[in-house]
Parts: C-alpha cells; sequence; structure tokens
C-alpha cells in the first residue's frame, strides 16, 4: 500500500511541475492582437506590371502606396495608352504623349488614330514606349517607326526595375532629342546621356533629380482615369508644327527644282546622252556625273510630292 501511495505521489508531483513548466504537448500560443509594425508592413515585390502596362506610373504608385486621386482643373496634357481607348479631347489640351508600346514586341492598336485626332484638332502629339530589361535596339525600333507621325520628342518610361540601365543605349539608338519618364524614388542615379527629364510628381510642384539639371515635364496626376501632365518647356523645344514642316519642304522642293534645271541646262548644252562612246574619256566622265545627279534630284523631287508637297 505504501508503494502504490509513493508511486501515486510522485506521478502528481510529475504532472504538477509539467504543467508548470510548460513541458509536453502543449497548444500553439495564440498570435498578439497588436503585431510589431515590422511583422504587420507588406513585402511589396520589384514592380513587374504585365504587358502591355496599365499606365505610365504605375510602379510610382506601388513603390509609394498613393491612393487613386482626381486633377483639380482644365488638363493642360494628357499621357494615354490602349487603355483609354480614344477619348474625346478637352479644349484645353495641348499636348497629348500616347503610347506606340510596350517593350520590343507590343504595339498599342490605338496610337496611329489617336495621334491623327489630335493632330486635326491642332493638339501636339507625342509618343512614348515603356521599357523593358533588355532588347534596347529592338525598343527603339519601335518608337522609331512612329516619329514621322509625332511632333513631339519621343519619350521613354524608365520605371521598372531593370529598364533604368536601358536608357542611354536607347536613347542613343534614336539619335533624336529624348526625354525621360521617371520618379525620384525610382531612378537609381545612373547617367542620363543627354535626355530631358519627365518627373512623376503627383501633386507638388516638380523638380530635377539625379543628374538632371531640369525638368520638361511633370507628371501631376497618375492615378486619374486618365493621367494629367503640365508643360515646363516642353512645348517650346517640341517639334516643328505642320505647317512651319510644309514651308521648309516647299523651300526644299524649290531647291531642288533650281538644281535639276540648271544639271538640265548643262546636259543639254553639252549634249550629254547615256550610251554615248565616240567622246573622249574625260567627256564622259563630267556627263556621267551630271546625269546621275540629274536622276537623284528627280527621286529626291518625286519622294517630296509623294508626301503631299506641290
Amino acid at each position: 500500500m505504501r508503494r502504490l501511495y509513493f508511486a501515486t505521489y510522485w506521478l502528481l508531483v510529475a504532472v504538477l511541475v509539467a504543467a508548470l513548466c510548460g513541458c509536453g504537448h502543449s497548444a500553439p500560443p495564440r498570435a498578439s492582437r497588436n503585431p510589431s509594425p515590422a511583422s504587420a508592413a507588406p513585402q511589396t515585390a520589384p514592380c513587374n506590371p504585365p504587358i502591355p502596362a496599365p499606365r505610365l506610373g504605375v510602379c510610382v504608385q506601388q513603390k509609394f502606396a498613393l491612393p487613386p486621386t482626381e486633377s483639380i482643373g482644365p488638363p493642360q496634357g494628357w499621357d494615354i495608352s490602349v487603355y483609354q481607348g480614344e477619348p474625346a479631347f478637352p479644349s484645353s489640351l495641348k499636348f497629348v504623349i500616347n503610347q506606340v508600346g510596350d517593350g520590343a514586341s507590343y504595339r498599342d492598336p490605338n496610337f496611329s488614330v489617336n495621334c491623327a485626332r489630335e493632330k486635326a484638332r491642332g493638339i501636339k502629339c507625342g509618343a512614348y514606349l515603356f521599357v523593358r530589361p533588355g532588347d534596347p535596339s529592338g525598343q527603339a525600333a519601335v518608337i522609331r517607326s512612329v516619329l514621322s507621325q509625332t511632333n513631339l520628342p519621343p519619350a521613354l518610361d524608365v520605371e521598372v526595375p531593370g529598364s533604368y540601365e536601358e536608357l542611354c543605349p536607347i536613347a542613343r539608338d534614336l539619335g533624336v532629342p529624348t526625354i525621360a519618364y521617371t520618379a525620384p524614388g525610382l531612378w537609381p542615379g545612373l547617367a542620363t546621356c543627354g535626355t530631358k527629364l519627365w518627373g512623376a510628381e503627383w501633386g507638388t510642384a516638380g523638380y530635377a533629380f539625379s543628374g538632371w539639371s531640369s525638368y520638361v515635364l511633370q507628371q501631376t496626376c497618375g492615378t486619374c482615369s486618365i493621367d494629367v501632365d503640365v508643360d515646363h518647356g516642353l512645348l517650346a523645344k517640341a517639334a516643328p508644327s505642320r505647317a512651319e514642316t510644309l514651308a521648309r519642304e516647299h523651300r526644299e522642293l524649290d531647291a531642288h527644282y533650281r538644281l535639276r534645271s540648271e544639271l538640265h541646262a548643262l546636259i543639254e548644252k553639252h549634249r550629254c546622252r547615256p550610251g554615248e562612246h565616240a567622246k573622249p574619256r574625260s567627256y564622259h566622265t563630267v556627263c556621267g556625273r551630271w546625269l546621275a545627279h540629274g536622276q537623284q534630284e528627280i527621286r529626291q523631287i518625286n519622294a517630296l510630292h509623294r508626301k503631299g508637297i506641290y
């Protein structure tokens, strides 16, 4: 009996000790109702929007967790893509920068239609490319293919990680003045290669940063139904208007006609004819040059006529 008593006693002691120290298979602890800020903060993955990206500033919005907002007052400029379709342009618009593509393969189907509609309304048409990592020459080819339709410098949207390194190769490949769209919290401070800054400064006055001494455009709302932009000198440096282009091309056409007439007079005076072999070699050298130059002038004249220059 005494042995049974002592065995029972020590068994009860062992159970009591286990309960007090938490040994054995206890239930998992309950989660704290007030987690620390560090554990509660969401983990934001590197921005990698689908193709095509929904808008300029998609990574800006993700980076800074910016809520949707609407700008106040009539817009001065817009940037649009396939997601806005073919919008109605208010009379206050001075320029629209249209998405031409996303990376080297995607082409925005609404670009040409919207650009033509804008120019018909007297609104300057620009093109932007959403830059992706890799294939800078292919991406340069996409935006180069529409430069003849636009009257603003081309723009490169560099906000996706890995796209920053493509800015200089694409800008050099284009070989024309180029705008870079990015934000101060995204741009890693690489070389800017002579590009002009289009800053995403939503709701603020805007400023230059990290390699740019000034900015020519500011996106003031990147989460509106249509993104809003303000001109800070871009339009003053923009490509010439259609009227200015026509005047220049008329001058070019007149110069080609004048030179063609002078060459024709020389050819007739010296009786230069293709295939004549009775004259000295020096004669054929000079005549051949006049004849070839005359044909070149005719090609230039025909090319200008095909563009509608009369």
